[in-house]
């Protein structure tokens, strides 16, 4: 379904807050609110506690502008290639948005913009990788975050204690810094690219990606039938 997103027009269904709990966009347009906003805490609480596992591994990759999510160029490529392979989460400075609340309020509204506190994403990055995955259990995670991005920290950080503590089996960030260099090399506008705006999208982390998701292996039992298998 198509959603015509205006920020000043909450909208979405009602799954972790009643219409009533909503409030105005204006409150959650800036990354400095959108970090302290206590209901955007109370919703990753509620994502948290309400999210059921499908397969046995995460799959995490950056928000993007375009909601809700699968409509934007990265995750509806995602979703070609291994939906259902994987439980997809979005990870952005609203929460951890799995699959099945992208068309839920309130994150089809807040808009964090530009970096604001960097020390202030990571530290809360870190408690809910923790978080989220001591309530959800999974094998396997994949966090789709490059080294020059500020999420690689905090996740390579929380993943490393998560498999430690026996929490997660084994995770892998990709791309390597040597993979995202060899990309860059190539060209993001190339023809193996897709633009600058969306490097992960480049064939050879593209094919990376989706050589992990191979690699960790999932239940075919749950992926949709086809006529091939009536």
């Amino acid at each position: 379904m198509k959603i015509d997103r205006d920020k000043f027009l909450p909208k979405g269904d009602e799954k972790l807050f009643k219409k009533e709990e909503w409030i105005s966009s204006d409150q959650m347009d800036c990354e400095n609110k959108v970090l302290n906003l206590p209901l955007l805490h109370d919703a990753f609480d509620r994502v948290t506690l309400q999210h059921e596992t499908i397969q046995q591994t995460a799959f995490l990759s950056l928000c993007t502008a375009t909601r809700p999510y699968y409509h934007s160029k990265k995750w509806e490529k995602y979703i070609y290639h291994f939906k259902n392979k994987v439980d997809m989460i979005v990870v952005s400075n609203g929460g951890f948005i799995p699959e099945s609340f992208w068309e839920s309020w309130p994150f089809l509204n807040y808009e964090a913009g530009p970096h604001e506190d960097d020390t202030l994403y990571k530290k809360v990055m870190y408690k809910r990788m923790h978080k989220f995955f001591k309530t959800n259990a999974y094998k396997y995670v994949i966090a789709n975050f490059n080294p020059r991005q500020r999420n690689y920290e905090p996740a390579e950080q929380s993943l490393r204690e998560l498999k430690e503590e026996g929490y997660i089996q084994d995770y892998v960030l990709t791309p390597s810094s040597e993979l995202y260099k060899k990309a860059q090399q190539d060209g993001f506008r190339g023809p193996n690219g897709a633009g600058d705006m969306f490097p992960d999208l480049h064939k050879f982390i593209l094919n990376d990606i989706i050589n992990e998701v191979e690699r960790f292996g999932y239940d075919k039992s749950k992926l949709p039938k086809t006529i091939f298998d009536l």
